[in-house]
Formats: C-alpha cells, sequence, structure tokens
C-alpha cells in the first residue's frame, strides 16, 4: 500500500509539474531575405520568406518607431535592440501585410517594398492554421539606412592589379599573345 500511495504521488507530481512547451517559430519557415541584423543602404526592401511544407503565412513589415520623453527618435539597430522598456516602441504598417498559401513541400514567397524611409523596420511571418488563427511567428528586425552618395567604387581592373595579380597578367599576356 506504501509503495503505491508513492507511485500515485510521484505520478501527480510529474503530471501537475509538467507544463505543455509549444514553440514560438515554425522551424518549417525561414526568413531567407533579410538576413539576421542587417544593415540595407537602401530605398527599397525585398522580404522573401522560404516554406519547406504546405502552409499558409501572412507576412508583413512594420516600422519600429522609438519614442523617448514624447519625441520620436532615430536609433540604430544596436540601440533598439538594447531597449528593455518596450512601451517606448510602436509599430506602424508598411504597406500591406499579405497571405501566401503553399501546397508544396518548398516554397518560397517574396515581397518587395519601395520609397521606404530610413529606420528601424521587423518583418513578421505568421504562419496560420484552417481557421486563420496564428500558430507560429518568426519576426526579423533590420535597420535601413539612406545611401551615402560621397562612395565612389574604385574600378576594378586598377583595384586587382597589384603584386602578384600584376605579375600574373603580365605573364598570360605575354604567353597568349599573337
Amino acid at each position: 500500500m506504501r509503495k503505491f500511495l508513492i507511485i500515485i504521488l510521484v505520478m501527480s507530481m510529474f503530471l501537475f509539474s509538467v507544463q505543455p512547451v509549444f514553440a514560438t517559430t515554425n522551424p518549417h519557415v525561414t526568413i531567407v531575405n533579410p538576413v539576421p541584423g542587417a544593415v540595407i543602404y537602401s530605398s527599397h526592401l525585398l522580404v522573401s520568406v522560404k516554406t519547406t511544407e504546405p502552409s499558409t503565412i501572412r507576412v508583413s513589415v512594420t516600422n519600429q518607431v522609438v519614442t523617448v520623453n514624447g519625441v520620436e527618435t532615430s536609433v540604430t539597430l544596436e540601440q533598439y535592440q538594447a531597449i528593455t522598456d518596450r512601451s517606448q516602441i510602436s509599430s506602424v504598417q508598411v504597406g500591406t501585410a499579405q497571405t501566401f498559401t503553399s501546397q508544396n513541400n518548398l516554397s518560397f514567397h517574396a515581397k518587395r517594398l519601395d520609397n521606404i524611409p530610413p529606420g528601424i523596420y521587423r518583418v513578421t511571418v505568421h504562419t496560420l492554421d484552417e481557421g486563420g488563427n496564428i500558430i507560429h511567428t518568426n519576426a526579423r528586425s533590420l535597420e535601413l539606412r539612406s545611401r551615402p552618395e560621397s562612395v565612389t567604387p574604385a574600378p576594378a581592373a586598377e583595384a586587382q592589379n597589384t603584386g602578384a595579380t600584376h605579375f600574373l597578367t603580365n605573364l598570360l599576356r605575354a604567353i597568349f599573345r599573337d
């Protein structure tokens, strides 16, 4: 009788102490672009999502506005991720959220947003069930900056012809000359 009570006690402790755990992200949905922690120098944003099972997803992009003492403040991605008081952050929807249904085991969905001002953005992908309810959420933050106009790329031929490369180029020209 005593062993029976101990077994019942242990089983009840196990059953009532273990809480169910649900994954917050869907392992079958991957945000391909933008990459984690990206800093993009453009006014365009390309969002690409890969799904590896038949599913329905909703892709949305929001501008994360940080308000300090009632004033909207421009912050970098690192500063945004370090904010502990989430009440300082408000989200503004960019464009409309798009729903995409895939019947294949491998599918890609791409969305391009044009003329976006610099700031911190959050790409959110919700996995939906048959009733349209959210069952998983994948998200990624990025920083969009305006392209600096003073940067001029060096010509490729001048940048590469130094040292050993210059020697090999001259050697190949000498060998294959008519």
